[in-house]
This record gives C-alpha cells, sequence and structure tokens, in this order.
C-alpha cells in the first residue's frame, strides 16, 4: 500500500514538471547551502582533533602584562620557561616546546626552501603521533651538537623524494649540513599550522619536516616558543590549570625578574578552532534563516498545488478515505520533494565546499578535511525528512480537513478558508522578516569590508614584490657575515629588469610576524622592570622607506650606519604619540636592554605600518638599521622590491641574481604585495561573501513567496475585481486595492525584521571595521532595496488584475 502510494505520487509529479523543477530547484538552493555550512562547521568545529585523547591536550602561552598593549594575550615563551614548566609540572605527562623554521633543502643540481619546525623530544609524544616508517627524535639528540636529525613529511617524502621507501637512514642536506632522515610522517600530519595558531606567532601554512629543537641548558635570546602538553590520565582541565599556576609562582618565586609572567593554558581543541568558531557560527546561523525562508516558500507552493486538487481530495473524502490517509499521501510527496531537492543540494554542497576551500583553505583550520562524508549525508538525509515533514505538515492538515464535503455542496466550489489566507501571509510576512535581517548582516559586512579596501597599511602596496631568502648558520653563523651577504644581494637586485629600488626587512609588514622589546627613554626616572615600555621593533635596510614608500620625517638609514657609528633608532607615529607627546622625540635617546642597544638616538619618525591586519591599530614601532648591531635572527630575511613588472616573471631572474652570490640559496615567497593585505582580509571576505551570498538567494525567495501569494489573493478575488471594474473602477482603482492589501504584508515582515536585525546585528560588532553594528545607512537602504524588491512582486499579479474583462466574469456568474 505504502508504495503504492509512492508511485501515485511520483506519477503526479511527472505530470506537473513545472511545480516539481521550482520547488525541488529552491529546496536544493537551501539544502545545498546548509549541507555546505555543516560540512564546513563539522571538519573545523564538530570533528575530534586527529590525535589520541585530544582533550588530554593544550597549547601553553605566555599572558603580557596589561600595560603591554600588544592587541593579543598570547605571547611565545622563552627557553628557561619552558625548561622550568617541564621539570616542575605534575599535571602533565609530557610537556615540548616547537618553533617554526626555514631550511634550504639542497639537492645535487638545485635548493628548495622548505618550511619546517624545530621541535623538542616530546613533541612527537604530546602528539600521540607515529611515523609512518622509521622512528621520532630521542632525549639524547635534543641537545646541541647532536641535533643532525629530520623526520620528514609525507607531502615533502612524495614529491621531493619521489616516495622512495628507503629514504630512512638516507642523508640529506638542509642548510648545507648533513641530517640523517630517521622518519616519515603518516599522510595528513602537518602539525602545526599556522591557521591554527595565535596571530602573534608566525608558522607555516603547512610544515614539511621536523628537527631537534636542542635548547643549550641555559638558553639565551628572545621569548619565541610555542608550549603543547599532554595531561595525565585522569587530570581535569581545571586541575591542569591550577598547576600551571602553582608553578607560574614557583618560577616568579625563583626569579624575580619575571614578575609579571603569568602562563596560560588553552585546550588545543579551542587553539585549533581560533577566530573561525565565531565567524562559522554566524554563518552557520544565516543558513538556518536561508533554510526557514526556503521552507516557507516550498510550504506556500505545496498550499497552492494543495488548493488547485482540492475537489480531488473531496470526492476521495466523499468516497469514504480517512483523514489520516489524505495526510499520509500529502506527506509522502513533500517528503519525496524534500529527498529530490537533498539529493540536488548535495551535489551543490560538493560544488560550494570545493570553491570555499579552494579560496580560504590556508586561513580556516582543518577546512581542508571537508568533504561529504557519512557524517555528512546522514545530516543531509536527517535534515530532509525535517524539512519535509516542516514545510508539508500544515498543507496536509488543512487539506485533510473535515470542511472538504462542504466544498463539494457549494456553488462556487471555492476553497478559501480563513485559515488558509493567515497561514500564508504568516509564511511571507516571516520569509520577509528573515530577509531583511540576513540583507542588513551582509550589508554591514560588505560596507566594512568595502572600509576594510580603503584603510592605509602604512605603506603603497602597489608594485611591490616581496620575496625571503634563508642563510644556513653553518655557513653564516656570524651576524655580521649575515648582514654582508644581504648587503651583496641588495647591490645586485636593482640590476634584474624591472626592479627600481629593493630592501630588507624583518618582519615583513602584513607578514603576520611581530617582534617585541622593552626600552627605556633616557633621561627620565627609572621604573620596575614589569613596567617598562614595550614597543615592537623592525630590522631594516637603508632604503626600506623610500621602497616602501612609508613616509618619513626627519633623515632615513644610510650605509654609514654600520657597527663603527653611533646607534641610531627611527620610530613610528604611535611610539611617538604614546611616550614623546606634545614634543619632537628627534635627537632624544632611548635604550634596551640589550647592553649593545644602549643610548639609541632616535633620528626620524615614520608612519603607522600595520603588521596582521588592515584592520589593526597599530602599536608603537622602532626600526634599526641591518648593519649597525646584526642580529642573529637575521638568517631568514625578506626582501621588497619597487618594480614596474608582474611579480610572477620576475621570479626566474630574482632567482639567478640571488645565486649569482650564492648557488645554494634559494628565493621562496616571491608574490605581490598586494597578495599579502589581500590574505590579511580573508576573514572578512569570507563572511562577507558568504551572507553576501545567503542575502541574495534569501532576497529571491521572499520575492517568489510574495508573488505567490499575491497572485493567489488577486485569483480568489477575480470576480470582485472584475465586478469592481463592470462598476467603472479604474486600473489605477484595481493596483490600489491589490497594492494596499499586499503592503500591509510587506510593512508586518519589514517591521518584525527590522526589530530582529536591531538586536541580531549587535553580534556582529566584533566583525565589523569602521562602522557600527547600528549603522544608519545600512538599517536605511536594506529594507528600501527589499521594498522595492517586494513592489516588483506585488506590481505583475495586480497588473494583471487590472486587466480582468468584466464580460468574461459577467457570463461566468
Amino acid at each position: 500500500m505504502f508504495w503504492k502510494e509512492i508511485r501515485g505520487v511520483l506519477r503526479g509529479l511527472r505530470k506537473n514538471l513545472g511545480f516539481t523543477t521550482l520547488t525541488v530547484g529552491i529546496l536544493a538552493l537551501g539544502m545545498g547551502a546548509s549541507i555546505a555550512v555543516f560540512s564546513i562547521i563539522n571538519s573545523v568545529l564538530l570533528k575530534p582533533l586527529p590525535f589520541p585523547d585530544p582533550d588530554r591536550m593544550f597549547t601553553v602561552w605566555d599572558v603580557p602584562p596589561p600595560q603591554m598593549k600588544l592587541g593579543f594575550d598570547e605571547v611565545p615563551l622563552h627557553g628557561r620557561e619552558f625548561q622550568f614548566i617541564a621539570s616542575d609540572t605534575r599535571a602533565f605527562r609530557y610537556v615540548a616546546a616547537f618553533l617554526s623554521d626555514q631550511f634550504n633543502l639542497n639537492g645535487a643540481t638545485d635548493a628548495e626552501r622548505v618550511d619546517g619546525v624545530r621541535a623538542s623530544a616530546d613533541f612527537f609524544k604530546v602528539l600521540g603521533i607515529q611515523p609512518q616508517s622509521g622512528r621520532t627524535f630521542l632525549a639524547e639528540e635534543d641537545h646541541p651538537g647532536s641535533e643532525h636529525e629530520v623526520v620528514v613529511g609525507y607531502g615533502l617524502w612524495r614529491r621531493r623524494f619521489a616516495s622512495d621507501p628507503a629514504l630512512v637512514g638516507k642523508t640529506i642536506r638542509l642548510n648545507s649540513e648533513a641530517y640523517t632522515v630517521i622518519g616519515v610522517m603518516p599522510e595528513g600530519f602537518t602539525f602545526p599550522r599556522g591557521a591554527e595558531m595565535p596571530k602573534s606567532f608566525q608558522f607555516p601554512m603547512q610544515a614539511e619536516l621536523w628537527v631537534p629543537l636542542a635548547l643549550p641548558a641555559m638558553p639565551r635570546g628572545p621569548s619565541e616558543l610555542a608550549l603543547i602538553a599532554r595531561s595525565r590520565a585522569g587530570i581535569s582541565t581545571e586541575q591542569a590549570r591550577t598547576d600551571l599556576l602553582r608553578v607560574n609562582r614557583t618560577w616568579v618565586e625563583q626569579d624575580p625578574r619575571w614578575k609579571g609572567s603569568n602562563f596560560k593554558l588553552t585546550p588545543l581543541r579551542v587553539q585549533v578552532e581560533g577566530d573561525a568558531k565565531p565567524r562559522l557560527l554566524m554563518v552557520g546561523g544565516a543558513v538556518l534563516f536561508v533554510l526557514l525562508i526556503t521552507c516557507g516558500n516550498v510550504s506556500n507552493l505545496l498550499l497552492t498545488r494543495s488548493l488547485g486538487r482540492i475537489k480531488d481530495f473531496a470526492v476521495r473524502a466523499a468516497l469514504g478515505a480517512r483523514r489520516v490517509d489524505l495526510i499520509r499521501q500529502l506527506l509522502v510527496e513533500s517528503l519525496l520533494l524534500a529527498l529530490l531537492g537533498t539529493s540536488v543540494g548535495l551535489l551543490l554542497s560538493a560544488v560550494i565546499v570545493d570553491v570555499v576551500k579552494k579560496l580560504f583553505s590556508p586561513y580556516i583550520p582543518r577546512l581542508n578535511d571537508a568533504h561529504l562524508d557519512l557524517s555528512v549525508i546522514m545530516f543531509a538525509t536527517g535534515l530532509a525528512f525535517f524539512v519535509g515533514i516542516l514545510f508539508g505538515v500544515f498543507p496536509a492538515l488543512q487539506m485533510s480537513s473535515s470542511n472538504l464535503i462542504d466544498y463539494l455542496k457549494s456553488r462556487e466550489q471555492k476553497y478559501s478558508g480563513q485559515s488558509v489566507r493567515s497561514f500564508r501571509s504568516m509564511l511571507v510576512a516571516g520569509q520577509i522578516a528573515l530577509s531583511l535581517v540576513l540583507v542588513i548582516g551582509a550589508g554591514l559586512l560588505v560596507r566594512s569590508f568595502i572600509d576594510l579596501l580603503k584603510a592605509d597599511p602604512g605603506f603603497q602596496s602597489s608594485h611591490l614584490t616581496t620575496m625571503e631568502v634563508t642563510l644556513p648558520a653553518a655557513k653564516y653563523s656570524d651576524p655580521v657575515t649575515m648582514a654582508t651577504m644581504y648587503q651583496r644581494i641588495l647591490e645586485r637586485l636593482p640590476a634584474v629588469p624591472g626592479v627600481q629600488s629593493a630592501a630588507v626587512v624583518k618582519p615583513l609588514p602584513m607578514g603576520g610576524m611581530q617582534e617585541e622589546t622593552v626600552f627605556t627613554i633616557n633621561g627620565r626616572p627609572p621604573v620596575r622592570p614589569e613596567d617598562l615600555p614595550l614597543a615592537s621593533y623592525t630590522i631594516v635596510s637603508p632604503d626600506f622607506f623610500n621602497t616602501a614608500n612609508v613616509p618619513l620625517r626627519g633623515r632615513a638609514f644610510t650605509d654609514a650606519d654600520d657597527a663603527n657609528s653611533p646607534l641610531v633608532v627611527i620610530i613610528s607615529q604611535a611610539m611617538a604619540r604614546e611616550f614623546w607627546p606634545g614634543e619632537d622625540p628627534v635627537g632624544h635617546l632611548m635604550s634596551l636592554p640589550d647592553p649593545r642597544w644602549q643610548n639609541m638616538t632616535i633620528v626620524g619618525v615614520v608612519g603607522d605600518v600595520k603588521k596582521f591586519a588592515l584592520s589593526d591599530s597599530p602599536g608603537p614601532e622602532m626600526y634599526v638599521p641591518y648593519k649597525q648591531k646584526p642580529y642573529p635572527s637575521m638568517l631568514t630575511m625578506s626582501f621588497v622590491l619597487r618594480t614596474n613588472r608582474d611579480s610572477l616573471a620576475l621570479t626566474n631572474e630574482l632567482e639567478q641574481a640571488v645565486k649569482s652570490v650564492d648557488p645554494e640559496l634559494p628565493v621562496a615567497n616571491v608574490q605581490p604585495m598586494d597578495e599579502l593585505v589581500s590574505r590579511s582580509m580573508s576573514p572578512q571576505k569570507l563572511s562577507a561573501s558568504v551572507l553576501g551570498a545567503f542575502s541574495v538567494v534569501a532576497l529571491i525567495l521572499a520575492v517568489v513567496g510574495i508573488y505567490g501569494v499575491i497572485s493567489y489573493m488577486v485569483n480568489e478575488r477575480n470576480h470582485e475585481i472584475g465586478v469592481r471594474i463592470a462598476l467603472g473602477a479604474q486600473k489605477c482603482d484595481v493596483l490600489r486595492l491589490v497594492f494596499s492589501q499586499a503592503t500591509r504584508l510587506v510593512a508586518a515582515g519589514l517591521g518584525l525584521g527590522f526589530v530582529a536585525a536591531l538586536s541580531l546585528t549587535r553580534m556582529l560588532t566584533s566583525f565589523v571595521f569602521g562602522i557600527k553594528a547600528a549603522d544608519p545607512l545600512t538599517f536605511s537602504v536594506a529594507p528600501l532595496a527589499l521594498l522595492m524588491a517586494a513592489s516588483l512582486a506585488i506590481y505583475i499579479p495586480a497588473r494583471r488584475a487590472s486587466g480582468i474583462d468584466p464580460m468574461d466574469t459577467l457570463r461566468n456568474e
């Protein structure tokens, strides 16, 4: 019996292909968007991390004191902090430190720059991942002088070593030194990835090799370590956090110089989700609105179709069909339509997910893992049954009501119950309200994104090309030798056709990295160590400000600013405003904790340059000349080049220019600066584009819904309108009649949507830039746009009503 009903419903759907195609198409839009968003949320937020017992895994960071206004609260730790935490903790079984690094992989004929990680011996024990072949680090290999072992990633093994099964045990050359391959990691292992780490830390999008960290017994140098830990079995998160606080207190008690240091424990899942979670939840809420609008539209279509078959239902009822039989038939029809729409929606969702992965996978953690797996298909199936019942239940109940027999007895044989009209009006008003919320939300994000495009990064990014060069420590162990090599490269680059000027810089503007230091201002009263002011510092060559077109007041660095000349520094406008308010800082002296950087003369003030994103507010920053007191951290430096040619066209010639100085030096990450700037806006671009697309879909569906309801209302009143025309009503009178009734419906939806938008858009405060969440312009234009679209949907049936022939109406009477 059930299969017979299914076959009957399918025959009916085939006979009315126009209705079936329209309904399935609407459902495919709503379901496809919903399935795609679920697939992404499932991959990023719901799936367990690919490690054993991931709930026992944490990251550990330093929290800067409140007076250090960095814009973030997770900063790297010092080597001594790591060693103390690892030795004093009671809650963690393993604690490991790691940092990103770049390696020149030297082959027989060429060299390739590879992104990698330096990690302590327990790194892989914390993660609980075993290599597919070989082994990971031993404790005795994690010491200076014994760290020439490497674990190779699966992608690098496939790409560079042609999946050599005998690679383990062989020697490869990294940074001009011999390393023994001791293991190859399994496919899919890429920890850590840049998208999963705090913005205060620069990690590669995908690490391809791992070497021992090899910290000395008494580490020196800057704080640059990330920590990851695995708790002991049975230890809760709160117990682990309490133990870390105890370690922190002991650490400060033993060495008061670290007063103000605060350790922060973050569950690894929270760390990985990062800033992506609130944006994805926002997108999930938006797609829920689209799905509800879709259900409302299809429910209206089903109701219209059912009203066209009211006579069939009435005859069946008169012949003894039970109400439950009619309800079952209509619900089967709605469920079949939902399944058909979901099937097409699955195909559409696969396309959507693929597009999102191509555009945003480097910036959203675990997005590459999103695909139509069994859990997504099960979700789609469950959603199909849910929405099938949701949009089908009212038409089924209404069309199976007990007054069907009265329909056969009536002279006009029209079914126009007040409940049907009210329900349809309620659906359309709801669709308008939901659509308005989406249009306003999308308008806010699009306006914010446009304002972001206009934001000044602090330099001229057009016609600016960037690249990176990594010097092998074995050949360039002395900082002075590093500076000399960079100077030689800088002398060669202007000879490349199309290169107008060149400079070196670290860290690169908009490169997602920042280095900070405390400082003192000469002549001012001393302060406690924990109250020392903080500023970021950047190493540059003399021509950097000219090449990047950064505005400068005072003098720039020159080649004469070397190790034998008085120390000089250039500061940013933000630093000048904060520490020299109302006075000219040029000529003043400042000092750093490092004895090499005492009594630095401020020789210039430059514009504020953004480090992470266009939405940032730059803090205090100082610039030091790269040749004056070269830093050991200068092993990897970025070059910026003012060019009049395309960056990709320059790649080969830039590589040859560098190799003419040292044949073993590869060039990496040749790209236009505009690309870096654009990449920094990826989260805002994702939000604006997704909500923009959803708002367009919602607007179209709302217009279709309005058109359908107004058309039905006009058809219901054909006789009345014909009589009015026969009695002398003009076309404008008929248009006014239809518009007056429809406008009340639209106004109710707009009013409800406006109030809802005022409440809901407050949650967008952290996502907008340059405007308020209650932006008056957006809240004015969005309702007007929706009103214009609704007017078009109303005008078409209204014009058709004004053209009714009164003679036809009277003849039918």
